[in-house]
């Protein structure tokens, strides 16, 4: 899977990125970063800070686009996923069926060798949780998973499916912490995480 520092090195525009890349990521922390209980947002708080003001982020149903009113910093605050938490080696995964995977359109995550997106960490179990994408969007449930799958700090009951949209926050146990992100936001954070790799020089 692609590190951050990778998808910058191909420096693509924004057109020729969403052309390339169609499917949601999971943007995923490295392991060790997930902490029992922790979040990196709070639905009680629904405020970016800039220049010392706290301000209200509009509801992204309100308008036509994310991008058509906010900048890259807006979108990456909406989503929940600050663009200086993308780290250089932070890792994205494509939410895309594998060739080592025979079920069908779901796209499970897990532990071993034959899931469409392997984790191979000792608290993820060797099928952990499922994605599947059907006509209402996209969903994820958790396979009976030893340690949980958790999605925006709720852990799910195991085999029944959530609605998951851009920006939610996942724990696959205690040690994987990833966000569920769709291209077009994917593409605004890289960009903005592409200017802060000039000022930290990394």
């Amino acid at each position: 899977m692609p590190t951050v520092r990778e998808l910058l090195q191909d420096d693509l525009t924004e057109d020729l990125f969403l052309r390339r890349h169609v499917h949601p990521a999971l943007v995923i922390d490295p392991p060790g970063l997930a902490v029992e209980g922790t979040r990196i947002d709070t639905p009680d708080q629904p405020f970016f800070t800039r220049d010392g003001t706290a301000t209200l982020l509009p509801d992204l149903d309100d308008v036509g686009s994310a991008t058509d009113v906010m900048t890259a910093v807006h979108v990456a605050q909406a989503t929940g996923l600050a663009a200086e938490a993308l780290r250089p080696d932070t890792q994205v995964e494509w939410l895309v069926k594998s060739p080592r995977n025979p079920f069908g359109a779901l796209i499970t995550v897990g532990r071993t060798p034959n899931n469409d997106i392997v984790l191979p960490q000792a608290t993820v179990s060797k099928v952990h949780a499922i994605f599947n994408h059907g006509a209402g969007g996209w969903t994820i449930s958790d396979s009976r998973s030893s340690n949980g799958t958790f999605l925006d700090g709720l852990r799910l009951p195991p085999g029944e499916k959530r609605a998951i949209e851009d920006g939610a926050e996942l724990r696959f146990g205690r040690d994987i912490r990833a966000r569920f992100v769709v291209p077009r936001s994917l593409v605004l954070l890289l960009q903005e995480a592409r200017r802060q790799r000039r000022r930290a020089g990394w």
